[in-house]
């Protein structure tokens, strides 16, 4: 299905996922093929910001709405966890616009998406009401929301909730998004070049390669740690095939990358190596994305 996405490669974690040219809103696998949930980047970026705000109301309210989706309507995707989508570009400007984000009207991109669930919700349920009603309103809005009702008829600013996998269509954000990734952890764009070769001509095979995801998890101290993760499997267990497939885009000695979907005519895409010449790349650092908070102030903030 042609979809529409707002894909804010401001942030390096999208910029990465972007220039290789995927969205990835199914739950990755460990090494050893088991499936670990992950929060979307969305839901990860307002909890690090709720530590500074103390438990934003937006963010509450997004809590609340999953508790009443787990319950009544749980065989539609959530939130918290899968992507969101436009219909057309027009409903995108007009989010971008209507959400003062004018500012990521060049990041938008018509993506073929193959969902394994979605749902198609009035998203002025969440702007208009939701998140500025009564507490005796809000489980009625909730319902309303998730059962698909509009809220003004003729005028609903329609969004697309999935979970699945997609490919990125916009190849000029796609190079905008790799020369962010250059700029700001030039070294490590071998290893994205290797990313782009691969997943460019087996994206099945290729699917999750250097995959850069948020993770939460618990530590000793009880404290809630956020962080961001990135396979590394691909590497590890098909080094010489990741290697050959690579020799048919990496040229120059390893500075030049040209595919056919990414590549402007005469413009090719340049490769950093590490100044550390015993180094061959490494990886970004998302580690400014951090961030630790007390286990029981993150159990508040879900209750």
């Amino acid at each position: 299905m042609r979809l529409f996405a707002i894909l804010d490669i401001d942030h390096p974690m999208v910029a990465w996922e972007v220039a290789i040219g995927r969205i990835l809103a199914n739950t990755p696998k460990d090494g050893n093929g088991i499936d670990f949930p992950t929060p979307s980047l969305w839901l990860y970026s307002n909890i690090k910001s709720s530590i500074k705000d103390k438990y934003m109301s937006d963010l509450e309210s997004e809590f609340h709405i999953e508790k009443i989706r787990a319950s009544r309507f749980s065989t539609k995707p959530s939130r918290l966890t899968g992507a969101f989508f436009f219909e057309s570009k027009e409903d995108a400007i007009e989010a971008c616009k209507m959400w003062e984000w004018e500012d990521k009207l060049d990041y938008i991109s018509e993506v073929e998406f193959n969902a394994s669930s979605y749902v198609k919700l009035d998203s002025n349920w969440i702007t208009l009401k939701i998140r500025c009603c009564e507490k005796s309103e809000v489980d009625s809005f909730i319902d309303s929301y998730y059962s698909g009702a509009v809220l003004h008829p003729g005028s609903p600013l329609n969004e697309i909730i999935c979970a699945g996998y997609g490919e990125v269509l916009n190849t000029d954000l796609r190079r905008m998004a790799y020369k962010k990734i250059l700029q700001q952890k030039p070294d490590s764009s071998l290893l994205l070049a290797l990313g782009i070769s691969c997943y460019e001509q087996y994206p099945t095979k290729y699917q999750e390669i250097f995959r850069v995801t948020p993770f939460m998890r618990k530590n000793n101290d009880s404290e809630i740690e956020g962080l961001f993760i990135i396979s590394l499997i691909h590497l590890n267990e098909d080094e010489k095939g990741v290697a050959k497939l690579a020799k048919r885009h990496i040229h120059n000695r390893g500075t030049t990358l040209i595919t056919p979907k990414l590549n402007k005519l005469g413009v090719p895409l340049a490769i950093k190596r590490p100044l550390n010449q015993d180094a061959i790349f490494s990886v970004g650092d998302l580690s400014s994305y951090f961030f630790k908070m007390n286990e029981s102030d993150f159990l508040k903030m879900t209750q």
